[in-house]
């Protein structure tokens, strides 16, 4: 019994994207993934006109939400909203950037989900 009802409460990997973290981690995680990538300076702030100008110049909307109940939502060109995964790889592929510009290391998209 116990198990049928746990069955019922498994949670997708965009459904748990959607519910797990929250917009200060999402943003600080965003903020250090276009720094690494070279798609914001250093000096960049986790103010979310930097973060949102960037993820726009890659061709992706983002809506920043100021608390940490609602998430960060995403969008691509057509307006058809995405999961942050696809957004992050969206702005890798469009940049152009293999590697980490501060480690040399390549960019592994799951450190910054």
């Amino acid at each position: 019994m116990a198990n049928e009802i746990l069955k019922d409460e498994i949670l997708s990997d965009a459904e748990l994207d959607n519910v797990a973290g929250g917009t200060a981690a999402e943003s600080d995680k965003d903020l250090q993934f276009l720094k690494d990538i070279g798609a914001l300076g250093q000096g960049a702030t986790r103010q979310y006109e930097d973060i949102t100008r960037a993820f726009a110049q890659h061709g992706i909307s983002m809506v920043v939400h100021f608390d940490d109940t609602n998430h960060n939502e995403y969008f691509n060109a057509n307006g058809k909203q995405i999961t942050r995964e696809q957004a992050l790889k969206t702005v890798l592929k469009k940049s152009g950037t293999k590697v980490d510009l501060y480690t040399g290391e390549k960019i592994n998209i799951a450190k910054y989900l």
